[in-house]
């Protein structure tokens, strides 16, 4: 049979025609792009699946006419329309597989099989792209049939066929005799998996089995494309990106990879599969080596590089393996599924089985590998060789027989990369750092760290340990170095330099690597007086504890003295890079910046910085001396630009205003402002922690280096003074910049942004420096007696006096002299607060000190001052003050925005709340004083219509009086906190009537709703009685007003294609809901307070405080509509709110109106699915509440009798939406908790719904198996309790768990398609 036969003769011309012809259907565009038809057509083919087999017919007449033009390539359309034939085939054939017969699909995969291997027709030569095609579809061939054809019992042999099908056979088999028998035994069908490894081994030797030296081209093509395959078939058992969609089950896909993992036992004994796939690879490998390393010239080994690399890219592919994972990570419908029990905890590290040890851990093996990258250090197959050596030193596990074995392979592992490294930092930098090679050296260097840790490498002999060191030191000055020249060479411009993200990714590596290394836990372990409590410790354990401690200092030693160099060259070369790229940015004006990139590039700097801080700390004396040198350098020039005269302006004061300001920053001077900015950043990550949450503690390595006694007493004085004279100087550049400010505030040349920065350093470390309590330090931890000396250096009286004084003032400056500052104004209140929660002997000495009583006075003088007061209202204030204030401090304080001024009154309360200190009493009592004062003659002014709300005047002084009340309610960490409930509750009514006057104001609006939210977020625990109903009424008739105004009439747009930034902004214009959610999630922990206090007296009634959140959350609701509730935050507060209600007060909420109980249901409906997990667990918690309570008091009794199908309604979407989803796996808990009761209520409808769905299956056998697994997982003894009384009990909880987990796992095995 040829060409010329009917079926083949016009198949191409066919199936173009049916490309070409464009829609039938009126409705759609008339006049479509040629491409956008052709594509459409293509894919309406696929979909039905080509019942007339044009993807066959055509690539067997395609295939014939190419084999018969000799050297004449395809056209580029021939060659697309083939490409297209072989996917489409591939596709077609996958989903009619059940339908097929046996003999059609094995013509088919062998067809496929000789045309993948094809290499020459004639002299003619398909394209790379048509090959990996053909490859692609016979890979996924064979794992299709690949259980069924290892049977030994027989195959599931199928012959049923239509006439085409036939004939087609018929065809195929024709043609394969045709076109590949002389070169292939075509008898031979390859159908089995022992078969198909038998061809794909003798194919991968053959060119290293043949007696010339020089075999036939055409037959390493052919072993080249054999380890291609193996590589693609390997993905697709993995499911890689390239896999085909197959149209089968999971169950499907995970029987596959676990036959394909474990290997199919051939009567020989032979495994086959991934066992099989890593022998005949191995065996390939060692031969190309041989064969390799024996040719003698360039040119013949040529010939052998793209074989070379589709080998070893192959060895990369098997070694990657997800071992022991049963296929769990790849074909489940979520990752997140994950059976301890049965699977290996999926990591970087590679764990191979056992029975590989012979194969993997051999010396001649990684010294082939080696010495084949040694002679190939630059080629196509180098990058592949280091992939393997990436696998390779990520082994662990098992495969480890005995520690001798364990021992021995990564000491001969470590001296080849050290070699490679040898030879890498001897090559010309420019061409060293324009490869990846670098930083797959240095991934693979930091593998090794994360794979053996410091403790197994300090064991292995020749001084490996240090030798790794040393070199982990010197690739990253290098890098450092070459980098900064780079930069140079462009003069900043960092878009101009090549290779940057490679140099930037290999030091990342770098840095990790020695993160890893020096933050070893084994290295953390201090040096303690072992106690034995009652047991004495034999003489061979003290010896053995003794020996791994002088291995630990040896260890910690030899990385301080090897790595402390590169700490001071990054420090160094981070700096220069930073002044480079501000000059170049000054001096280009019309550079491009990215906002965003900017900010990822500071997170990344940030995150970088403190990697570098724990290298700085391995040898703390060596990066202080460091750090000081370039201060030196850099802080005299700073302090001349400070007091050098600005040019061509005349410098009018910020806070008077008028008159314009016109500076220039030279690129010099900003580059030298980011010199500094960037030090003061190093010292900061050096010598602070960020103890965000924590008790602010001097770090470890800090307390270490400069503890007293010792052999090393001088090197850790003078570590001491160091530090002592590095923050002196950060002091004294503070101090300095504070006074210029106070001349000329508007010369940015004194740069806000380095000012924000010396805050920042200063709120982390004041804290845990001045006067740090010595019983939070084991002081005694290294020997030699003694404390450390930096704790001491500001532990004294008179030294915390002056820290304080210095803080309080630079703050005081700030405030005064910046007031617009933003994050300056941030960063001063942040540094009081935290200053102020140090505790009593910080509060005692902030009470004391002069420029806080200041502080406190300004704050008293400008209590009733807006930011539009007249210059006599300020006048006035300053001389009415009980200390002379100067006018334009008084000024600079009252410009500050109303929230910053809030800030410092929280710090001001916390910092004077010390009950017996007299002048700190004294000035808390003040400072209520003058808001009450201030607050009481505006509300009596409204009241008596002297002033009209409506007036801008009145506007401001609501703005600032809620403002300044909400800095009292957030003064919570407070010595005896309950005097803030004490003086609010009198003004909670004033404050909340405020709505009735400004509910149209939305700023104020939300300004009110924030000061309750934060009340009773911090304050509901210690309420009594009489001030939680005063919170209960203020609160209702405050969402009473908002509600009239903001929720019933308020139109909600949310733009579905809009930037992120976008999304935030508009997220942030509905603050204002957020703050009423979070206000009545907040109100009913009163509830569950009052349940936990043994003591009944005081408490609230549980109806007082759900009546005030429901009646709330009625305001609220229509406000929640879809649109807002794509907000992730506002979503996440909502059904915070509304799940914790409806799980804890089912009874209240099936009492209410119908619409409004639907409202609720269908909202929770609607978060059962959501992406969110916390909201999905909120509403399925809901759910399953309103369930359990009905079937416990039959509450819903009568919204049923109307709505008969709500609980149907509920269940029925919670299997599709959930349970039925690959959603399921993040919620499975709380969704079998809800589904529980939801049957319980009606069992028998909840069966007529499972068998509705089950007939929407189509597949007789999926609809019995749902049903089945259905039956298992509703036992009636569980339901019939659930039925009685709501509740399971614990023992049937837990069975019901365990059985719904195995049910979803058996459903999404037949459901889920892939």
């Amino acid at each position: 049979m040829s060409i010329s036969h009917p079926l083949l003769q016009n198949a191409t011309h066919e199936l173009q025609s049916y490309l070409q012809t464009p829609p039938s259907s009126t409705s759609s565009p008339v006049n479509l792009n040629p491409t956008t038809l052709l594509y459409q057509n293509l894919q309406k083919l696929r979909d039905t699946l080509d019942p007339h087999h044009l993807f066959l017919r055509s690539l067997l007449q395609i295939i014939s006419n190419f084999a018969q033009k000799g050297t004449v390539p395809l056209t580029p359309q021939e060659e697309e329309i083939t490409f297209h034939c072989i996917t489409g085939l591939r596709h077609v054939t996958l989903y009619n597989w059940r339908s097929l017969s046996t003999s059609f699909k094995d013509s088919v995969r062998l067809y496929m099989l000789y045309l993948s291997f094809f290499p020459h027709t004639q002299g003619g030569v398909l394209s790379p792209t048509l090959r990996n095609a053909t490859l692609a579809t016979l890979a996924s061939f064979y794992k299709r049939d690949w259980i069924v054809s290892s049977r030994r019992d027989g195959r599931n042999v199928v012959e049923e066929q239509d006439e085409m099908c036939g004939t087609l056979t018929q065809l195929i088999a024709s043609h394969t005799q045709t076109l590949f028998s002389s070169y292939y035994n075509t008898t031979n069908m390859y159908n089995t998996p022992w078969e198909l490894y038998t061809f794909l081994s003798s194919h991968l030797q053959a060119p290293f089995a043949v007696s010339s030296s020089i075999p036939d081209q055409r037959i390493v093509d052919t072993a080249t494309q054999t380890s291609k395959f193996l590589s693609i078939l390997l993905g697709e058992f993995t499911g890689g990106s390239t896999s085909a969609s197959y149209n089968e089950s999971l169950e499907f896909h995970r029987n596959s990879y676990m036959a394909f993992e474990g290997g199919i036992l051939e009567e020989a004994g032979e495994f086959v599969g991934l066992h099989e796939s890593m022998k005949i690879t191995m065996s390939a490998l060692g031969l190309f080596c041989s064969t390799y390393n024996s040719l003698p010239t360039e040119k013949e080994r040529g010939k052998y590089v793209e074989l070379g690399t589709n080998i070893v890219t192959t060895m990369t592919d098997v070694l990657s393996w997800d071992f022991g994972s049963q296929g769990l990570h790849h074909w489940d419908s979520s990752s997140s599924s994950v059976d301890n029990n049965k699977q290996s905890k999926y990591t970087i590290l590679v764990r191979p089985p056992t029975s590989w040890s012979t194969m993997v851990l051999q010396p001649e093996f990684l010294s082939a590998m080696f010495h084949l990258y040694s002679t190939n250090p630059k080629d196509s197959m180098a990058h592949a060789i280091r992939q393997v050596l990436l696998q390779l030193s990520s082994i662990t596990g098992d495969i480890y027989t005995s520690m001798e074995l364990k021992v021995g392979y990564a000491t001969y592992f470590l001296e080849g990369v050290l070699s490679i490294l040898s030879t890498l930092l001897t090559s010309p930098k420019e061409e060293l750092w324009s490869s990846r090679e670098c930083m797959d050296v240095c991934t693979i260097l930091c593998r090794l760290v994360a794979n053996y840790r410091v403790k197994f490498l300090s064991t292995l002999s020749s001084n490996i340990l240090e030798r790794f060191c040393q070199a982990l030191q010197t690739i990253g000055t290098s890098i450092l170095n070459q980098s900064l020249i780079e930069l140079q060479k462009v003069q900043g411009d960092v878009e101009m330099v090549d290779d940057a993200d490679v140099r930037e990714d290999a030091l990342g590596q770098i840095m990790e690597c020695v993160v890893l290394m020096v933050e070893d836990p084994w290295l953390i372990v201090l040096h303690k007086t072992q106690f034995s409590f009652g047991l004495e410790k034999s003489l061979e354990q003290q010896e053995e504890e003794m020996e791994e401690e002088r291995r630990r200092t040896w260890v910690a030693t030899t990385m301080a003295t090897t790595l402390a160099p590169l700490y001071s060259t990054y420090v160094t070369c981070r700096v220069q890079s930073a002044k480079l790229e501000e000059h170049y940015i000054t001096s280009n004006a019309d550079a491009d910046l990215d906002e965003l990139r900017e900010e990822i590039s500071a997170t990344h700097l940030e995150e970088e910085m403190t990697s570098a801080s724990s290298l700085g700390r391995v040898h703390v004396s060596s990066a202080m001396n460091c750090l000081s040198s370039l201060f030196g350098q850099c802080l005299p020039q700073l302090r001349e630009l400070f007091e050098a005269s600005a040019d061509r302006t005349t410098l009018t004061s910020a806070i008077g205003g008028g008159g314009s300001v016109e500076v220039e920053i030279t690129p010099d001077a900003a580059a030298l402002l980011e010199e500094a900015r960037l030090l003061v950043v190093c010292a900061c990550h050096l010598l602070t922690d960020d103890n965000a949450g924590e008790t602010p503690l001097v770090p470890d390595a800090i307390v270490k280096s400069t503890m007293a006694g010792g052999s090393g007493s001088a090197e850790q004085e003078a570590t001491t003074a160091a530090v002592v004279g590095l923050v002196n100087s950060l002091v004294s550049l503070a101090e300095f910049q504070a006074s210029r400010i106070a001349v000329s505030p508007a010369d940015p040349r004194l740069s806000p942004l380095l000012a924000k920065t010396l805050l920042w350093f200063f709120h982390r470390w004041a804290p845990a420096y001045i006067l740090p309590n010595l019983s939070e330090y084991d002081v005694n931890s290294s020997g030699g007696g003694g404390s450390g000396r930096i704790l001491t250096s500001w532990g004294t009286d008179e030294s915390s006096q002056q820290a304080i004084s210095f803080c309080v003032t630079l703050c005081l400056h700030y405030h005064c002299y910046w007031p617009q500052e933003k994050q300056v104004q941030e960063g001063a209140a942040s540094l009081l607060l935290a200053l102020s929660k140090r505790g009593k002997d910080v509060r005692t000495l902030l009470s004391q000190c002069p420029s806080f009583e200041q502080l406190a006075t300004l704050h008293v003088a400008t209590a009733g001052l807006r930011h539009n007061a007249s210059e006599s209202e300020i006048a006035s204030a300053a001389s009415g003050s009980s200390s002379s204030l100067p006018v334009d401090m008084v000024r600079g304080y009252q410009r500050m925005p109303y929230v910053d001024r809030a800030r410092v009154l929280t710090a001001l309360l916390v910092g004077t709340s010390q009950t017996e200190d007299v002048k700190g009493a004294a000035i808390l009592g003040g400072c209520l004083s003058a808001i009450d004062a201030s607050f009481s003659g505006f509300v009596q002014a409204l009241s008596n219509k002297q002033v009209r709300p409506d007036d801008i005047n009145a506007q401001e002084m609501a703005c600032l009086c809620v403002e300044m009340y909400g800095g009292i309610a957030r003064a919570s960490e407070m010595c005896q906190p309950e005097r803030i409930p004490q003086f609010l509750t009198p003004s909670l009514n004033p404050l909340s009537g405020l709505m009735t006057f400004y509910s149209q104001d939305l700023v104020i609006c939300e300004s009110l709703l924030r000061f309750f939210r934060d009340y009773a977020e911090l304050f509901v625990p210690m309420l009594t009685r009489e001030q939680c109903l005063a919170l209960f009424s203020a609160s209702a008739e405050l969402l009473k007003g908002y509600s009239a105004h903001h929720c019933s009439s308020r139109v909600i747009k949310h733009c579905v294609k809009s930037s992120a930034q976008a999304d935030l902004e508009e997220e942030q214009s509905y603050n204002d809901v957020l703050c009423a959610l979070q206000l009545l999630i907040h109100l009913g922990t009163k509830d569950f307070i009052d349940v936990c206090t043994i003591e009944g007296a005081g408490q609230v009634e549980s109806s007082q405080v759900t009546d005030v959140i429901f009646f709330g959350l009625q305001q609220i609701l229509p406000l929640m509509t879809s649109g807002l509730l794509q907000f992730p935050t506002l979503c996440t507060q909502y059904f915070s709110l509304v799940g914790f209600m409806m799980d804890t007060y089912p009874e209240k909420v099936c009492t209410l109106p119908f619409d409004l109980f639907n409202a609720l249901l269908e909202s929770l409906l609607f978060g059962m699915s959501h992406a969110d997990v916390f909201v999905s667990k909120s509403s399925l918690f809901g759910i399953g509440g309103l369930a359990r309570e009905h079937l416990k008091t039959q509450v819903l009794a009568g919204h049923l009798s109307v709505h008969n199908g709500i609980f149907d309604n509920c269940a029925r979407r919670l299997l599709q939406e959930v349970v039925f989803q690959g959603i399921i796996w993040d919620r499975l808990e709380p969704a079998g908790f809800a589904l529980l009761p939801l049957a319980a209520v009606d069992v028998n409808k909840f069966a007529s719904s499972v068998n509705e769905m089950s007939h929407q299956l189509g597949s007789v056998e999926k609809q019995e198996r749902l049903k089945v697994a259905f039956q298992r997982l509703i036992q009636p003894d569980v339901i019939a309790k659930v039925a009685s009384g709501g509740y399971e009990g614990r023992i049937n909880r837990l069975k019901f768990k365990k059985a719904f987990e195995e049910f979803v796992r058996e459903v999404h095995s037949f459901l889920v398609t892939k």
